[in-house]
């Protein structure tokens, strides 16, 4: 497993509080009536009609509320010169196709919402959901796609960064918003906080540096210096999954917008989470 963040990282408490016991006592899963339903921000069910989102747009499933954020299409260059930023060389220039992605990590509350339950160790309504081995984190985008009929996934490696760095309005930061890393990112600490508790980046987008590690779809390989369109790693066999943006409980360093990790898929971290993206 290649995981360099764990000699860094602090080590978490291990409580045994579960999502079931998630402080919003009166919240329910989807109902049988409720099960793939899904609306923007003006209520108008959007599932099945064939209507497209052209905006940042608020989706409500299950009862629970949460944006996804337009990111347009661009070039940029991928990867890092530091050397504290692990694998992230050469750097490369990719290119993107328009894509959305979740205006924060996967919250407890949504998870509980679609799937009926959650793995977790720190239970607080709005903070992210943790525990995501890569079994569980495609099952989750797979729900999605099921009651949405959108195309939700894990977002690619490049994806990710592309939206860290805040797409084409970035101002080029060490972290996702700011280059002192305090304003923007959760890390070095016992658990992870509420979402959006730090400053967004360029795009609106919260806690891409630091609170939990996030999954991407792809495999971890070593970059090349070509450059690619729309690029995705197929893993291979044996290999580890990417996992980017550092977490609550590594050091500051590990948290910028370039640093990289892989976990073998069975492992789920409770510092370990999710963001979607809409293809």
């Amino acid at each position: 497993m290649i995981r360099k963040n764990v000699a860094y990282c602090v080590l978490a408490a291990s409580l045994t509080i579960g999502c079931e016991e998630i402080e919003n006592k009166d919240f329910m899963p989807f109902t049988d009536e409720q099960m793939g339903t899904t609306i923007n921000e003006k209520g108008i069910n959007i599932i099945g009609g064939g209507i497209g989102i052209e905006n940042d747009t608020v989706f409500t499933v299950g009862g629970v509320s949460f944006k996804m954020i337009r990111v347009e299409g661009g070039t940029f260059m991928m990867g890092s010169t530091d050397k504290k930023d692990y694998k992230a060389t050469p750097v490369h220039q990719v290119t993107l196709s328009t894509y959305y992605i979740g205006e924060t990590e996967v919250t407890q509350e949504l998870y509980k919402a679609v799937m009926g339950t959650c793995p977790t160790n720190f239970s607080k309504k709005n903070s992210p959901v943790g525990k995501m081995t890569y079994p569980t984190a495609i099952s989750f985008a797979n729900k999605m796609k099921e009651l949405t009929g959108f195309a939700f996934s894990l977002p690619t490696e490049a994806q990710w960064e592309f939206a860290a760095r805040g797409g084409n309005l970035s101002r080029n930061c060490k972290f996702s918003g700011a280059d002192d890393g305090s304003m923007v990112a959760v890390y070095y600490g016992d658990e992870p906080a509420r979402v959006k508790s730090k400053n967004p980046n360029e795009l609106g987008i919260y806690d891409m540096s630091g609170n939990m590690q996030e999954r991407c779809l792809d495999g971890f390989a070593d970059y090349n210096s070509k450059a690619q369109t729309d690029p995705i790693h197929i893993n291979d066999e044996g290999s580890g999954y990417v996992v980017r943006g550092g977490s609550y409980a590594c050091l500051k360093s590990y948290c910028t917008v370039a640093n990289r990790a892989a976990i073998f898929p069975q492992f789920g971290w409770d510092d370990i989470g999710i963001r979607l993206v809409i293809k």
